[in-house]
């Protein structure tokens, strides 16, 4: 067991309480919040709540598939047994709680076996700042024809994307915000100090030779 932060406990009842409402809500929390604790908690919440339902955690690298496993064979003991994971040779597609990346559930007819099992109730969606790509979006609509009362919360740090592609197109609303500076003031994080570099970095002073490149020497 573990024992949330306050702001945790906010945001999983931010969540619950706006779906009473929308069907897709956004978090977005500072790097190092514990959003990984958040959704595994609101997981073991919702199974809690509803025994029979069906999860699905969604998200686009290696290293976030097996870190809630991770986390939840410490911290959340009655979730982890219900845990499989979907991806690469990995196809455990009974499991109560799915745990893969968007391009194995998107592949293969991965999604389709998965379905057999029963529809999926909840979609978790971690970094969810890549929500708006076709992958996603088609994991999504998959979902959706199989339970049209799909619920949906999705997870990040960067909630801007860079190429302006809103994540308005997945998320109806924004149910909690943890901003770095609001980390720091409750010491959920630690200050730091921020180093600029001027940009661009100039290489002229650099000579090539056969040997490969090298300072030039300096002056007397």
């Amino acid at each position: 067991m573990i024992e949330l932060r306050s702001y945790q406990i906010e945001c999983i009842e931010a969540v619950k309480e706006d779906w009473k409402t929308v069907d897709s809500v956004l978090c977005s929390l500072a790097v190092g919040a514990g959003k990984t604790i958040i959704f595994l908690e609101l997981i073991d919440q919702i199974l809690l709540e509803r025994p029979a339902a069906r999860i699905m955690v969604v998200a686009h690298t290696r290293e976030l598939i097996y870190q809630p496993i991770e986390r939840a064979e410490t911290f959340f003991p009655a979730v982890f047994p219900k845990m499989g994971i979907v991806m690469a040779d990995t196809n455990q597609v009974k499991s109560q709680v799915i745990v893969g990346t968007v391009q194995s559930l998107t592949s293969g007819g991965r999604l389709g076996e998965i379905l057999k099992s029963g529809p999926i109730d909840v979609l978790i969606i971690d970094e969810t700042h890549h929500a708006t790509a076709s992958t996603y979006r088609q994991l999504i609509t998959r979902l959706k024809i199989g339970n049209p009362k799909l619920k949906i919360a999705g997870f990040t740090a960067t909630p801007k994307r860079t190429d302006g592609d809103g994540l308005k197109r997945v998320f109806q609303k924004v149910s909690y915000r943890f901003p770095i500076n609001t980390a720091i003031k409750m010491g959920a994080l630690c200050p730091f100090d921020a180093l600029g570099i001027a940009v661009p970095i100039s290489f002229g002073s650099l000579a090539e030779n056969e040997n490969g490149w090298e300072s030039e020497p300096a002056g007397d």
